[in-house]
């Protein structure tokens, strides 16, 4: 096993923290990491893996491309420019909230009835998730199974290759690009916050290697990209005429707060202004909803606007009244339609 491990430069644990008053849980997110160095560790099988001490890093699937190789040992971006698919021969899946018992006895269960069967009776090193286990008032704060299952391969697979094979599969399919993080720091929680788990990491013994079936994966022969070429891109300042946009790059939405559909709303945006696509990369290489956007990149061609949206969420920007924005702001210039009046 071959595995790209990523070491924050400022040395900040790359991994979510858990505080209590001793009523609520505040939660502080993954750190906005930019600058890394990197290093390949090898492995005989699983086990060596396992007994890892992985405090302090995250992995990726991408390997160091010629740049990267060529300046090793000094600071990186995580980012295509620097890593790239070369296939692995491990793979890692993301479970959350899967409905079943977030033990030993309910990780077996998700193997079994959601794996493939080259999955079933291999060796597996399983993590818990961050938020797995932590309650408030004898509740769990995230509900179902929240794990990672790392597996060893007996050949490397192309990030293309997983998506189809797993396709069907129950998981986050977001992991399987080649800068995608993979943490793997166990979190920050503080010691009056109640953990119901006997065990962060444990194993599952059995056969050394998944063997994965023969895959073809699909060639698509449409060589359109998902904007269309603009000899006049707009500028980026027109763009982001939306107060709904404005607000979530100033405020750093977070998740549950429409952080989802102001990320895809900037991304539609975004993409159509000069240099727009390199934007987008950076703007989701740390979301978990990159697929989904990406799949609404390339079906919908045009820019979103506040009003496609903040009816029916939770979060509204500061200036929407419920029918309009007050300030009377347009949408982005790009499109044809307006603020519903």
């Amino acid at each position: 096993m071959k595995i790209t491990v990523l070491h924050p430069v400022n040395k900040i644990p790359p991994t979510k923290r858990f505080d209590s008053n001793g009523e609520e849980i505040k939660v502080t997110a993954y750190p906005k990491i930019f600058d890394w160095k990197w290093n390949i560790i090898s492995l005989e099988n699983i086990h060596d893996y396992h007994h890892l001490n992985l405090h302090g890093f995250i992995i990726i699937r991408g390997a160091p491309n010629a740049k990267a190789q060529l300046n090793k040992g000094s600071v990186v971006n995580r980012d295509s420019n620097n890593f790239t698919d070369q296939g692995c021969d491990w793979l890692m899946t993301d479970v959350d909230k899967y409905e079943t018992s977030c033990d030993r006895d309910g990780v077996n269960f998700f193997i079994e009835n959601e794996l493939p069967k080259e999955f079933h009776g291999v060796a597996c090193s399983v993590q818990f998730s961050s938020s797995a286990g932590i309650l408030v008032n004898n509740q769990a704060i995230k509900s179902g199974l929240n794990c990672h299952l790392m597996f060893a391969l007996d050949r490397p697979l192309l990030n293309i290759e997983v998506k189809q094979w797993l396709s069907k599969c129950n998981i986050d399919k977001s992991l399987y690009s080649a800068t995608q993080p993979h943490y793997v720091t166990d979190p920050i929680i503080a010691k009056n916050i109640t953990i119901n788990l006997p065990e962060r990491r444990f194993f599952i013994d059995g056969k050394p290697f998944v063997k994965p079936p023969s895959i073809q994966p699909m060639i698509t022969t449409d060589t359109q990209p998902y904007y269309k070429h603009n000899p006049n891109p707009p500028t980026l300042r027109s763009l982001m005429a939306c107060d709904f946009i404005k607000h979530f790059i100033e405020a750093g939405i977070q998740s549950g707060e429409g952080r989802y559909q102001g990320t895809r709303a900037f991304c539609h945006n975004v993409i159509h202004a000069d240099g727009g696509p390199k934007i987008v990369d950076e703007a989701l290489k740390d979301s978990k909803h990159e697929s989904a956007i990406r799949r609404s990149l390339n079906r919908f061609e045009h820019p979103i606007c506040c009003s496609t949206f903040l009816p029916d969420i939770k979060f509204q920007c500061p200036k929407f009244n419920g029918t309009r924005c007050i300030t009377g702001a347009k949408a982005p210039i790009a499109i044809s339609w307006r603020h519903k009046q």
